[in-house]
C-alpha cells in the first residue's frame, strides 16, 4: 500500500469515535453458530484456540489461533463451530463506531482476518478492555473503555494491508 493510501486511511481514522457494547474472553460451545445477518455494530475478534468459520462479506474465513478477525457493520455475517471437540476459545467485542468501517474495508481492500505481528500487544489491549467492561466501576470507565478499545482498532489496522496471510491484502500488494 502506498503512502497517500496510509495517509488516508489515518485522515479517515482521525474522525472516528467509539462505543463498546461487550468485551469478553469466551470458550465457544459446541452449538456456536449464527445464520447469515447484518449486525448495525462491528465486531473484532482474537482466535487463542480451537478452529471454526466466520463469514464476512461473502468472504470465508478460517481463522486459526494467533489471527485477528475485524467484521464491519453494515456486512451480511455469520459463523459456526467446524469441530465440536475444538471450538474456539477468543478474546471478542462488540462496538458502535461513528464512521462507516464498511467503506474503509472496501475502499482500501482490506483484511478482515490476519495474523497478529504483536499477539502481546492485542492479548494486552484486550485485557484491558475485558477488564474495562466487566470489573471498573469509577467515573472514568467509558474512557478507559475507549481507550483500550481504540487501542486494539490501531493495532488492526496499523497491519491491516500487510499481512502476507491474508488473500486481500496479498491483492493489494500485487496490484501496487
Amino acid at each position: 500500500m502506498e503512502a497517500r493510501d496510509h495517509s488516508a486511511i489515518s485522515r479517515f481514522l482521525s474522525e472516528l469515535k467509539v462505543q463498546l457494547i461487550i468485551s469478553l474472553l469466551s470458550k465457544c460451545k459446541p452449538d456456536w453458530m449464527q445464520a447469515p445477518f447484518e449486525p448495525v455494530y462491528s465486531k473484532i475478534y482474537y482466535i487463542t484456540e480451537g478452529e471454526g468459520r466466520v463469514f464476512v462479506g461473502g468472504e470465508e474465513l478460517r481463522p486459526r489461533p494467533g489471527q485477528l478477525v475485524f467484521a464491519p457493520a453494515g456486512l451480511t455475517q455469520s459463523y459456526s463451530v467446524t469441530d465440536p471437540s475444538r471450538t474456539y476459545r477468543m478474546y471478542w467485542c462488540h462496538f458502535i463506531s461513528s464512521l462507516s468501517l464498511m467503506n474503509l474495508f472496501s475502499s482500501f481492500k482490506l483484511p478482515f482476518c490476519l495474523d497478529a505481528e504483536q499477539p502481546e500487544q492485542v492479548v494486552k489491549a484486550f485485557e484491558k478492555l475485558v477488564h474495562s467492561y466487566t470489573t471498573e466501576q469509577g467515573p472514568a470507565k467509558s474512557i478507559h473503555m475507549q481507550a483500550a478499545l481504540l487501542d486494539l482498532i490501531s493495532c488492526y489496522f496499523e497491519q491491516a494491508a500487510l499481512d502476507p496471510s491474508c488473500p486481500r491484502s496479498l491483492l493489494i500488494r500485487q496490484q501496487a
